[in-house]
């Protein structure tokens, strides 16, 4: 999941706690819909490609499962330990318009 994670990371406009933040709901809903579809067959795991807020509530009413989104918390923490193990780096813009802060290091394109 780390080197998922560094993958989805590696552009410097989604080096930022959203970006782990969005990670993290998307990898949990994908584990959540696969122990679903282990207890209830009849679950279409197609249900793991999706990725919208509303749709994941339709879907876990429809076929009776729960999904609880990870903490803001959670991904602010993740995203500090992988800025203090240098995975990130202060990222130096090239314009005006690049408001990107951090970009993956060497040490994180390593992870890749």
């Amino acid at each position: 999941m780390a080197r998922d994670l560094m993958r989805e990371l590696h552009r410097p406009d989604r080096v930022n706690v959203e970006a782990v933040l969005d990670f993290l709901n998307n990898e949990h809903w994908r584990c959540t819909v696969d122990a679903a579809c282990k207890s209830n067959p009849r679950i279409p795991r197609t249900l793991r490609q999706r990725s919208d807020a509303d749709d994941r509530k339709q879907y876990c009413k429809i076929w009776g499962f729960k999904f609880k989104l990870v903490k803001v918390a959670d991904a602010q923490r993740i995203f500090a330990e992988l800025l203090s193990e240098g995975y990130f780096e202060p990222h130096k813009p090239e314009s005006d318009w690049d408001k990107a802060q951090y970009e993956t290091s060497q040490k994180g394109r390593q992870r890749i």
